[in-house]
């Protein structure tokens, strides 16, 4: 008996108390309930039924993103759950009787509220129309987001300690792996298992990384290889890009996911094949002719300053697809990106490139420097082009 006890004694020891603080369950809402009595710009100045704590973040979503969300709504698919916090708080203003303001925080989804109101208040419609058409509001209003409410597991726990636990849930939440852009363009990539015909891009995309006509391009200069390789879908999105500027324009030459939906599902003619495989023929000679003018040298990165539009493809794709240009003029083309190259590379290799290239944009804004809009590549393919007019003299 006494040795039973100090077994029982030692067990207790080893048992860790666990405080729960929080409490939690499931429940489902209209998206009409939340909109119709949201705050989003006030936090604890707010006064509707749901609010932001002042740990949230105050982000938003480009209308693009919005617009493919409230898609998803009207095509019944899930946009995931939202996280609410359960207060009641007595309040005494200033000569008036004490209440109690009963209401919710939103611990998680407050970037997806903030697109959905958005629409609601007009601000964006989508190809099914706006929020104003009937069957579109009908939708909307009525569906159905999951909730986790979560409250106090205890009536005497104190609001200081129920806050802090929810701000360290909240810290957790965003702890998440998010999806790249690579991911979210994976995500369309056919499926024959499925039956799943996937997106044009996207397909013929990988399907030109393994075309033996483009191996030079992808597997030497880029160092991008098979993209049904797991570990090479890493650079699908640059690789997306790339094809789509060839195909669509500067417009499309980033590896944004966003700035690409609505093309995502656009047919690629065959037309469209011939001129895509045209830009990068020629791109794959340029860099040919680059590394056979000089040879890469020891260390030399080329993938890194191959295989994203930023540094020179973005405008030399503007340049390569003018059209009218005489072959004259192509030559022309062809030997100002190969010396301009070969001149990045040359100061790359004494580690001053940085000084050289800001000297060639000396004229052009931080953004045009380095950012991938079209109008960015316009800007920089117009400093390459003063500078190849004095390279020349």
């Amino acid at each position: 008996m006494y040795f039973n006890l100090l077994v029982m004694a030692s067990v207790n020891k080893s048992i860790i108390h666990i405080d729960n603080i929080l409490s939690h369950k499931a429940a489902a809402l209209s998206l009409s309930e939340i909109l119709s009595s949201v705050d989003l710009e006030n936090y604890e100045k707010a006064t509707t039924k749901y609010r932001k704590p002042c740990y949230q973040r105050g982000l938003k979503k480009p209308i693009g993103w919005g617009r493919m969300l409230v898609e998803s709504v009207l095509e019944g698919m899930s946009i995931g759950s939202l996280h609410l916090s359960e207060w009641s708080v007595q309040k005494t203003p200033d000569g008036q009787e004490p209440y109690i303001d009963s209401f919710y925080n939103i611990e998680d989804g407050q970037t997806r509220l903030n697109s959905l109101l958005e629409f609601k208040e007009g601000k964006f419609d989508t190809k099914y129309g706006s929020y104003e058409e009937s069957n579109v509001r009908q939708i909307f209003d009525a569906y159905q987001v999951s909730v986790v409410l979560l409250s106090k597991n205890r009536p005497r726990v104190r609001d200081s300690d129920y806050f802090r636990r929810l701000n360290e849930n909240f810290s957790r939440l965003q702890d998440g792996t998010q999806l790249t852009p690579s991911d979210r363009y994976w995500a369309w990539y056919e499926s024959r298992d499925s039956n799943f015909a996937g997106s044009p891009i996207v397909n013929h995309t990988v399907g030109l990384l393994k075309d033996e006509r483009f191996k030079d391009l992808f597997e030497e200069y880029m160092k991008v290889k098979n993209m049904e390789r797991r570990e090479n879908r890493k650079e699908l999105a640059n690789m997306v890009g790339f094809v789509s500027g060839a195909w669509k324009g500067a417009e499309y030459a980033n590896s944004n996911y966003f700035s690409h939906v609505d093309i995502i599902q656009e047919p690629i003619t065959s037309e469209d094949k011939d001129r895509i495989e045209s830009v990068l023929f020629a791109i794959q000679n340029i860099f040919g002719n680059v590394l056979d003018k000089k040879c890469k040298y020891s260390g030399e990165q080329l993938g890194a300053m191959f295989k994203t539009t930023q540094k020179f493809t973005g405008s030399m794709m503007i340049d390569l697809s003018a059209d009218g240009k005489s072959d004259e003029e192509k030559t022309d083309v062809a030997e100002c990106w190969e010396a301009f190259i070969n001149e990045y590379r040359k100061h790359k290799e004494a580690y001053t490139e940085k000084n050289w290239i800001n000297d060639v944009y000396t004229n052009l804004s931080d953004g045009h420097k380095r950012n991938c809009k079209k109008e960015d590549f316009e800007a920089r393919l117009g400093a390459v082009k003063t500078w190849w007019s004095e390279y020349e003299e």
